[in-house]
């Protein structure tokens, strides 16, 4: 037979590595379907699927695919653009094609719906929404773009009640298909502007999107609760405060005490790529100089930390959390700007995002499929580099030597701290940092 028999209850998900996408296909495999899926290039959340039961072809997408897995239902990622070969077949096999927002959208109805928006620090405070209702026993189901500890190390949790916790993404306008019951928009800042061109157009999204919600909860302003919070936090940094006050806003308002609030938000531990402890790297520390001759060829052992912070006021607030965790520790942030057109339109905020670190490496720009226009070489990685007097590294391959480098100019008796950080490929150097 040239393709499977379409089989009811059989889904396959274009682009099933992305973050959003992955916990999704939880859902469904939790649900008792058969689950395929593909993408471009191998990843940890792949390896990961494959050993939870689902079959995921890897490589540039094919037709064959399509027929080989049979699906009665395609899922397609909102970047997967309209030639992709897998979901013109699947327009042509009879299943029915939708995307990811869109079936996220029927879920909402399905469930009372608590949903987290905003630019920033979605992830952190859907987290911290979700804990707080496992330890209300509100047993809530849980889609997140992120990976928890708390649960297992995966970015979905199924719940038996009717309450899902979802975090809500606003890139092309995806939460517009949501229908949540109580809502929390942590900020709104000039993010994705390929698609939305300026910064009107995202508040106008974001008005939109507040008037699908029943309600949407505002945070505390008081600073005797922000004190309590910022006491019980394992985690630092006054944006991870704020957080934390959205997460207590919603809370509150479904009536959940005060105190299985604050214990929850006290056993949050992180999250995945977010100020994440990888592990150390340890070098030779050689000097010629004279007042270093005494710790000449020292081993130095560094804490090493990856992140996701792709944006300039992620980049600001997440190295200023590292700087009041750590003030005196030299800190190195190796940054891999994700998007030429996000580098390019916001090149300005981006020269004054690194203040806080005391070395800045720069990787080469991070280009995403499907969402580039021509490069501008005056508003490149490298230009950004010259700008705030960061090392270039053509080759992220060199970054041992350069770190090996750059920590011999530093103070020989701090031990510094290096941040991976971006939303590309960086992750897979910081893994060769530490393996």
């Amino acid at each position: 037979m040239a393709s499977k028999e379409k089989v009811r209850n059989r889904a396959h998900f274009i682009g099933i590595g992305g973050i959003g996408m992955s916990a999704l296909a939880r859902y469904f495999l939790s649900e008792g379907w058969k689950v395929s899926g593909s993408d471009l290039s191998p990843s940890g959340t792949t390896d990961e699927l494959k050993k939870e039961g689902v079959a995921v072809y890897i490589g540039k997408q094919s037709a064959n695919n399509i027929q080989k897995s049979g699906p009665s239902l395609v899922i397609y990622n909102n970047a997967i653009p309209k030639e992709n070969p897998e979901l013109i077949a699947a327009e042509k096999s009879g299943a029915a094609v939708r995307s990811y927002p869109e079936i996220v959208g029927e879920l909402t109805k399905k469930y009372k719906t608590i949903a987290v928006a905003g630019s920033h620090g979605k992830s952190t405070t859907t987290a911290m929404v979700s804990l707080i209702l496992i330890e209300a026993g509100l047993d809530p189901t849980i889609i997140i773009g992120t990976k928890l500890k708390e649960l297992g190390g995966k970015n979905f949790r199924k719940g038996n009640s009717g309450w899902l916790v979802l975090e809500a993404d606003e890139w092309r306008a995806a939460f517009l298909n949501y229908h949540p019951y109580v809502a929390a928009i942590t900020n709104i800042d000039k993010e994705h502007l390929d698609f939305y061109k300026n910064f009107a157009n995202v508040q106008k999204t974001f008005e939109q999107f507040k008037e699908r919600c029943e309600t949407v909860v505002e945070r505390s302003t008081n600073p005797k609760l922000a004190a309590e919070i910022k006491k019980v936090l394992k985690i630092p940094g006054d944006h991870n405060v704020n957080n934390a006050l959205n997460a207590y806003a919603i809370a509150d308002y479904l009536d959940i005490p005060r105190q299985t609030i604050l214990k929850a938000l006290g056993k949050y531990r992180g999250a995945w790529r977010r100020m994440e402890y990888r592990g150390t790297l340890s070098v030779n520390r050689t000097s010629h100089s004279a007042h270093l001759r005494t710790i000449r060829d020292a081993r130095y052992t560094i804490r090493v930390f990856d992140d996701y912070a792709h944006h300039p006021s992620e980049i600001r607030a997440t190295l200023a959390a590292f700087k009041q965790k750590w003030p005196k520790n030299p800190l190195i942030c190796v940054f891999q700007a994700h998007q030429a057109h996000r580098l390019k339109a916001l090149f300005n905020d981006f020269k004054t995002a690194f203040k806080a670190a005391d070395r800045v490496i720069l990787f080469p720009t991070y280009i995403v499929a499907g969402r580039e226009q021509e490069l501008d070489k005056k508003r490149s990685s490298e230009a950004l580099a010259r700008v705030v007097g960061a090392e270039y590294l053509k080759n992220p391959k060199d970054l041992k030597k350069i770190l090996i480098k750059v920590v011999s100019a530093l103070n020989p008796k701090l031990s510094p701290i290096i941040v991976m950080m971006g939303a590309g490929d960086i992750i897979n150097y910081t893994e060769n940092l530490v393996s």
